[in-house]
């Protein structure tokens, strides 16, 4: 195992990442699974202008902060086996997220983002709702609107109003690393069929409904106390419409949801 400090590298066998930038994002990540082999090589240039919030409270005494990239075109290929897609300019997402928090603590999100099926649309966004840990209690929520490279609105708190369907029960989900998943056998994902986020601010007025697709998992022992945390990693279709500085929009397209749950 490698890791470089100060840098975005990290090697685990056979398996590695590395991310460099020269006004670009230059992404390698190469895997060596049990089931595939995944190879990416891409380099990524952001369209947008970042958002960046600092010291967001998620629970007594710790915090999270992020950087949101929320639309990139991506330029390399895909390798999975023998089978290769080219990708030039394809519609790419970046976010990291850094703090002082500990899994298993009294905290939750469900964090998400959504871009045109048609690259010529220019409208953008990306959403996060934070609670407590048992998803009763919202502490934070806050949905940011991209026109172009700029932000155009941000709706938080009481502008904001989330809508979940029952939950999502998928035949079969993909988890990893397998150990874990035999500390948390069902298959349990916490994540709804159907989302609907409806906002609305001085005139201006954002809805979008994302249907899950697909469901991955990443499961993490917590940092201080016994159990796990499940990562939900969930493709989403979505419809977008809305009105923002007198501009009327309708599309259609595609994204992540990410659900942090107990």
């Amino acid at each position: 195992m490698e890791i470089a400090g100060g840098e975005i590298f990290a090697r685990l066998g056979n398996s590695s990442v590395l991310l460099a930038t020269d006004g670009s994002f230059k992404l390698r990540v190469s895997l060596a699974l049990e089931l595939a082999v995944v190879e990416l090589d891409l380099s990524l240039r952001p369209t947008t202008v970042p958002s960046l919030a600092n010291n967001v409270a998620v629970a007594p005494g710790q915090s999270l902060s992020w950087l949101v990239v929320p639309r990139l075109q991506a330029s390399g290929h895909v390798r999975i086996d023998t089978k290769i897609w080219h990708l030039k300019r394809a519609l790419a997402y970046h976010d990291h997220n850094w703090g002082n928090f500990a899994w298993g603590a009294d905290f939750a999100w469900e964090w998400g983002y959504g871009l045109p099926a048609d690259d010529d649309c220019p409208w953008t966004f990306m959403f996060v709702r934070l609670s407590d840990r048992a998803m009763a209690r919202t502490r934070t929520q806050i949905l940011t609107v991209w026109r172009g490279t700029q932000i155009v609105r941000s709706f938080r708190g009481r502008q904001l109003r989330f809508v979940t369907g029952d939950a999502l029960s998928p035949p079969d989900v993909f988890r990893v690393p397998p150990s874990m998943a035999l500390l948390a056998p069902n298959c349990a994902t916490e994540v709804p069929a159907r989302v609907v986020i409806e906002a609305e601010a001085d005139g201006d007025v954002f809805r979008v409904e994302l249907r899950p697709r697909s469901v991955a998992q990443i499961i993490v022992p917590n940092d201080r106390s016994a159990g796990t945390t499940r990562i939900n990693e969930v493709s989403t279709e979505l419809r977008a419409s809305g009105r923002i500085l007198d501009e009327v929009f309708d599309y259609e397209g595609g994204g992540v949801l990410e659900v942090l749950a107990p």
